[in-house]
């Protein structure tokens, strides 16, 4: 029976009185309500920023002390720069110049009948510190020479000698006949320069001989730390480019059905060992070729590749794939091959018609037999100017015991500038492929007169054979220990974690009966710089002619490049401005977004991250796609490679900061030049309007000084740091100087100061190198080696710095004195934020801050501010607040942790930048802040909602309002749910912060992380690599070793960079137990049963790839919520969203009643793809940009003399040791292949 209607419109009428009280209650307050919100909240967080840092007294204090806001002028501070860089380079250039010169005078006068029971001190044999050696190479029965040695700070804490060298042989080399062994003799006149060179400029690394016989001079000495020694210092950049110039190569490798087996295996190993003598500024391809010849990498079709590691470690993985068949085809290979080099001269215009060739080209063929005669492929496609001319180089290995047609394959290569080569096992592989290098150096060894300067890439110090497994060592020093255990204790309060993180590199130690360890190394980037010596004497042949001379070998220096960024003045620069060095291949070798460690693991491209990669154009759209090429990059590109003058100026630019989290947008100037004397060229970014702009202060230390006033009076106290890689003051014996931290070494200084007779100098100012003195690449003058020594006490200093110092240590000094008065207003504002302490930081890199109070209830327990927070200017806090304040003048940037939900309680920063004005014009000069804890904000924040609503469905407490505080890049700071906080705004609100997109609230920018690592699991089937203890070395050594090679795994065993780390990141999951089913052999006997579930060990593994990072920034245009109007779009849910005043938060108030789609934004990476192109195929388009090669290549001189080398099959000297172990590898080879 029906309702009666009375009732059921009651029911009704009910009904929907309560979904309108409902909906009535779900939606927002109205807009005054929020904007009271907002304005109360920015009003309060001004004022106690204001007060807390006195900032408006602040930027009085800088006029009453007569600071004066003057314009920086781009081009005049590249010129300083580049004076104070080229004034080290130039010293550096000078003293390996000095080696070679000593080098060619001994080698030149050496007598073998002077040396009557010679002995040396050798970096593998010599008993150290009266402990004999442990090393198995070497000849008990010869006295080597005793080395005292102890650690040297200058040289990473090493123990070394300062008085002598040592000398490192590879194991395959033997040191006590021949010309080895007179090598060692005379080459130890070198320790005379070598201390010369030290004593006149002390802030020298390590300076090395490396002998054309394979072994090398070292200074200061130092002992061989590796226990498996495969170093050859030939296979060093420093060594090949400075004896072979840059080469175009192309490998035929023969996978004809004769190559398996051993021949296959030793096929690769040459190929790989070939691969191993290139570097960046060297051209390669590899072709397997049968029947047909075929890229070995498919997407290198019909070019060459820049050997780059990354490229070279890609061409090396493809030779596991390749399965011998077939029957060769010799002239389809070889035509392929000189076509592709012709290709590459004709667009590189090498000259040969008619004109000197300017190119090395060489073709490098290994096969175990040659079907037929091709000498017609060779006068079609090798000789230019009627045969007169041979543009490629044709060197072939033979592989294998039992071979036919040797004369082919011989002549093949002599008819062709090349020479002939046998090997008959793995072990004489990488000796018989280093002869190809005297060969293609005759030409410049011939000329005789110009030795040309050569720098290489960059190289992390912890790859270098020589040092990686001391710095592995020196990290369990104390200093060491402590510093790796601060980081690791403050890791959850940096704001910028993994830039901290990339100070460290991983290392696994392999153990055999516990589990691999996992440590951390520290690690620089080096350059080098080198120049071949040349044979002086002549010899003569049984007919009593004259010999061609040889390479008699190449001196180097090493040059951290972390000394070379210290001088580029950052100070100067000023705030979000930065240098950057750049090579002649486009490679950046200073950068401030170089990051070569991301998580421990050192990328395979650290060495070859291009400048288009780095320098990121706006192109003001947020669909840009990858890999972009902008015609304004890349012309500053190309003008830096060819080491013009010049500028660009008013370029949009984006960038990055806080570990990718945070991104801007602004116009930027460019200004650069080239590095005299290297194939450098320096350039610095400035950002548009504020950057043009530097605070310029008066000598306080020269009036103080006369008035008999200290001004260490100023740095009193603990609470100041300075920033720790800025060059201030420093002796040029820093090692003989021992100061606890850079805060004392400056106070040392500024003790100094407070004298009339304290004299300012600069580094290498009053050394006779000058502008008499030629650096070019092609000089043939001799250089002056009888520089002035260095006392022990002779300073270096910068100037203007050191005044911008002391000036800010007076200005400050008043404002963090040892107590603080409160007004009533000021001290009830700290309380009600629960404010801890504050802080101050400077263009001159000082930082102060001070506890509230004077109590330390707001001092963390673990780490100081300033232990936190050194860095200054490259600060995100501070380079936020100067970019806020373009925006508006008047704001106070706040941010929290990320992700900081996760902790009870995080320091919420608020930082203001300091812009004093002077005749129209204003410079950022400091950044005042202090920082407050997030719950009493919290607090805070939700009780102004409550005050003075009478209704408390419209707080933000109510279940039906969801309120945030956004800071400028769209991160929660404040949240009702705790969780929330630190995380990006559209994980929680995706369909509102599209809306706010949409609505220009936001601008959406990508970033394209074009140096990132992705991560997989793979099966950990491999124990190699890492470090080793002498106990699991002894141990490990019979059984793994032979392993590999069952494994055939020849690049392990032989790899030039034995000390590489596997890569393991020290997350818990690295190593991950999983169920396999293994595979079941396939038999006779009967079907197959189901194979058992078993646990596997997975390893976690990075590779190169590109990633995508879509930020945001807070549009500063948004400055009022009045005129806003919900147009409802993406599904979002009703809000209104109000600027809070004087601050960079967005209030963003949601109705949450209201229903929603699931929409996720996200501003974490993600992958591009690149139509599953593999790595380091998607980078091809760089490889067509332009470079520089080197002027001083010497590649063709009529008096070669190539038939003395064109013929002998390997006749490698070993030692004992190296028979033995080689011999026990073919064995089991022979057994098993």
């Amino acid at each position: 029976m029906a309702s009666p209607l009375p009732l059921r419109l009651l029911l009704a009428a009910a009904l929907l009185a309560s979904c309108a009280a409902q909906l009535d209650y779900a939606e927002p307050p109205d807009k005054q309500l929020v904007l009271k919100w907002a304005d109360q909240l920015g009003d309060e967080l001004w004022r106690l920023t204001t007060s807390v840092t006195r900032a408006h007294d602040v930027r009085a204090r800088y006029k009453y002390l007569n600071a004066s806001v003057k314009e920086r002028s781009g081009a005049e501070l590249l010129k300083a720069m580049i004076e104070n860089v080229e004034r080290m380079l130039k010293s550096k250039i000078v003293s390996v110049k000095c080696i070679m010169q000593k080098a060619e005078q001994l080698a030149e006068s050496f007598d073998p009948l002077e040396y009557v029971n010679f002995t040396y001190h050798s970096a593998k044999c010599s008993p150290v510190n009266e402990e004999p050696s442990d090393s198995e190479s070497c000849d008990d029965e010869y006295p080597y020479a005793p080395m005292y040695l102890e650690p040297d700070r200058q040289f990473s804490s090493i123990p070394v000698n300062r008085s002598h060298s040592s000398v490192h042989v590879p194991t395959n080399v033997f040191d006590l006949g021949g010309d080895v062994y007179d090598g060692i003799k005379w080459s130890e006149g070198l320790d005379e320069v070598f201390i010369q060179n030290l004593k006149s400029d002390p802030t020298i690394s390590w300076q090395l001989f490396g002998g054309a016989t394979g072994f090398m001079r070292m200074f200061p000495a130092m002992k061989w730390a590796q226990p498996i020694d495969l170093f050859d210092c030939r296979t060093r950049s420093w060594y090949i480019e400075a004896s072979t110039c840059s080469k175009d190569v192309v490998v035929l490798m023969d996978t004809t059905g004769s190559m398996k087996g051993l021949r296959h295996t030793i096929s690769k190993h040459t190929v790989r060992t070939i691969l191993d003598t290139l570097s960046n500024n060297d051209f390669v391809n590899v072709f397997n070729f049968s029947e047909r010849a075929q890229e070995t990498v498919p997407c290198f079709k019909n070019m060459l590749v820049q050997a780059t590691l990354e490229n070279v470690n890609t061409l090396k993985d493809s030779l596991e794939i390749i399965d011998p068949e077939g029957v060769a085809n010799f002239s389809q290979a070889f035509i392929q091959a000189f076509k592709l080099l012709e290709k590459s001269r004709n667009e590189r215009d090498c000259g040969g018609n008619g004109t000197r060739l300017t190119c090395n080209q060489a073709v490098m063929l290994i096969t175990d037999s040659v079907t037929g005669n091709i000498t017609e492929v060779f006068e079609i496609y090798n000789r230019l100017n009627n045969g007169s001319t041979i543009p490629v180089r044709v060197f072939t290995f033979l592989v294998g015991r039992e071979v036919t047609k040797v004369m082919e394959i011989k002549w093949m290569a002599c008819l062709n500038r090349g020479v002939f080569k046998h090997i008959q096992s793995l072990n004489e592989v990488r000796e018989t492929v280093f002869q190809y290098i005297p060969i293609v150096a005759q030409p410049l060894v011939l000329q005789g007169e110009v030795h040309p300067v050569v720098w290489t890439h960059a190289d992390a110090d912890v790859e270098d054979p020589k040092l990686a497994k001391w710095l592995f060592d020196v990290m369990e020093n104390l200093e060491q220990k402590e510093k790796l255990d601060k980081h690791f204790r403050n890791k959850e309060l940096y704001f910028s974690q993994r830039e901290e993180d990339n100070v460290y590199k991983q290392t696994v130690v392999k153990k055999v009966w516990e589990p691999d360890e996992i440590k951390f190394q520290e690690y620089h980037l080096v350059t080098s710089v080198s120049v071949p010596a040349f044979e002086r004497r002549m010899e003569y042949t049984t007919d009593n002619k004259t010999e061609a001379p040889s390479l008699l070998g190449i001196a180097g220096i090493d040059v951290p490049i972390p000394e070379i960024e210290k001088l580029t003045m950052p100070y100067k620069i000023g705030v979000n401005g930065y240098a950057f060095i750049v090579t002649n291949n486009g490679y950046v070798l200073l950068h401030p977004d170089l990051r070569p460690v991301s998580y421990g693991y050192l990328k395979d491209n650290y060495n070859s991250v291009d400048l288009t990669e780095v320098e990121l154009f706006d192109s003001m759209s947020p669909a840009a796609p990858p890999r972009e090429l902008p015609e304004k990059i890349l012309e500053l590109r190309e003008r830096m490679v060819n080491h013009e003058d010049g500028e660009i100026l008013n370029i949009s630019m984006k960038y990055h900061y806080d570990d990718m989290r945070r991104v801007m947008s602004e116009e930027r100037n460019y200004y650069f030049s080239g590095l005299e004397g290297t194939p450098f060229s320096l350039g610095i970014s400035l950002p548009e309007g504020y950057g043009k702009f530097y605070l310029r202060v008066n000598d306080i230390i020269k009036d103080h000084a006369r008035k008999g006033k200290p001004v260490t009076n100023y740095f009193q106290g603990n609470n100041w740091k300075v920033h720790p890689n800025w060059l201030y003051c420093k002796y040029f014996h820093g090692s003989l100087h021992n100061f606890t931290s850079p805060e004392r070494e400056v106070y040392h200084f500024l003790e100094s100061m407070s004298s009339t007779n304290f004299q300012w100098k600069e580094m290498f100012a009053g050394d006779p190198i000058g502008q008499e003195e030629d650096y070019s690449t092609r000089s043939t003058t001799p250089v002056n080696c009888d520089r002035p020594e260095i006392t022990e006490d002779e300073y270096y200093c910068e100037k203007e710095l050191m005044q911008m110092l002391v000036f800010d240590g007076r200005l400050t000094h008043e404002f963090f004195g040892d107590s603080w008065s409160f007004e009533n207003t000021e001290e009830y504002l700290i309380k009600l934020y629960n404010t801890s302490l504050k802080f101050m930081a400077t263009q001159s890199g000082l930082t102060r801050w001070q506890y509230i109070m004077d109590t330390e209830e707001g001092k963390d327990e673990i780490s100081e501010f300033g232990d936190l927070f050194p860095h200054s200017v490259e600060e995100a806090w501070y380079k936020a607040a100067v970019i806020e304040h373009k925006h508006d003048p008047e704001s106070v940037v706040i941010s929290a942790p990320f992700d900081a939900g996760r902790k009870d309680d995080v320091p919420i920063t608020m930082s203001y930048a300091i812009f004093p004005r002077d005749a129209g014009k204003e410079a950022p000069a400091s950044v005042v802040g202090l920082q407050i804890q997030h719950r009493a904000l919290y607090d805070r924040f939700m009780s102004i909602t409550e005050e003075g609503t009478h209704h408390k469905n419209k707080t933000c407490a109510h279940e039906g309002l969801d309120c945030y505080l956004l800071d400028s890049n769209g991160y929660i700071v404040i949240s009702e749910t705790l969780e929330h906080t630190g995380q990006f705004f559209g994980e929680v609100e995706g369909a509102v912060m599209k809306e706010m997109v949409e609505q220009g609230i936001f601008r959406e920018i990508p970033i394209y992380d074009y140096q990132s690592l992705c991560f997989t699991m793979v099966p950990d089937s491999s124990a190699a690599g890492g470090l080793w203890t002498p106990v699991a070395y002894a141990q490990w050594l019979i059984s793994e070793l032979l392993l590999a090679l069952l494994r055939i795994n020849v690049q392990q065993l032989w790899s030039l960079n034995s000390a590489t780390a596997t890569p393991l990141e020290y997350y818990d999951d690295d190593y991950l137990e999983e169920e396999v089913t293994e595979q079941p052999e396939q038999t006779t006997f009967g079907p197959t049963t189901e194979a058992p579930k078993k646990k596997m060990k997975m390893k976690r593994v990075a590779k190169p790839c590109d990633q995508k990072y879509n930020l945001y920034v807070f549009h500063p245009e948004y400055l009022e919520c009045k005129d806003f109007q919900f147009t409802p779009s993406h599904c979002s849910r009703p809000y209104i969203p109000c600027r809070v005043p004087n601050t960079s938060l967005l209030l963003v108030v949601v109705n949450s009643m209201r229903p929603t789609c699931f929409s996720h934004l996200s501003a974490k990476s993600e992958l591009v793809d690149y139509n599953d192109t593999e790595h380091p195929c998607h980078k091809l388009p760089l490889n067509k940009l332009p470079r520089s090669r080197f002027s001083a290549c010497f590649t063709e001189d009529p008096r070669e003399e190539l038939d003395k080398y064109c013929g002998a099959a390997a006749e490698t000297k070993v030692s004992h040791f190296a028979l033995s172990l080689c011999g026990i590898m073919l064995y089991v080879t022979s057994k098993i292949l």
